[in-house]
């Protein structure tokens, strides 16, 4: 067994958010899992998906949208997933924490 506790770190470019990498997943270039927790009214500035990615909200409220920029409320239990390349954002309504898995396709 492992035990530690993960230190949150600033996002750059993004103020109210902070992550930590929880498992790189048996390669870094196939699989990684990240948390992050958004302070209420932060938000991941719009960028393209490198890989397939999976956003499942752990707690709190807010929003993500994608290439079409429709807004989709979401909260604890949701899950959002975008395609590599899909341009996409999201905001924290409430104190929203996350975790983010990047896939690559064709990745076990």
């Amino acid at each position: 067994m492992r035990l530690a506790q993960l230190a949150l770190i600033d996002l750059d470019g993004a103020p109210g958010v902070a992550m930590s990498l929880l498992s790189p997943g048996t390669s870094p270039q196939h699989v990684r899992v990240d948390l992050a927790v958004l302070q209420p009214g932060a938000s991941l500035p719009k960028h393209p998906a490198g890989q397939e990615q999976v956003f499942y909200v752990v707690s709190g409220e807010g929003r993500v949208a994608a290439d079409d920029d429709v807004e989709h409320r979401v909260s604890a239990g949701w899950a959002v997933t975008w395609e590599p390349g899909e341009q996409h954002t999201s905001w924290a309504d409430t104190a929203m924490t996350v975790v983010i898995i990047q896939r690559r396709r064709g990745a076990q």
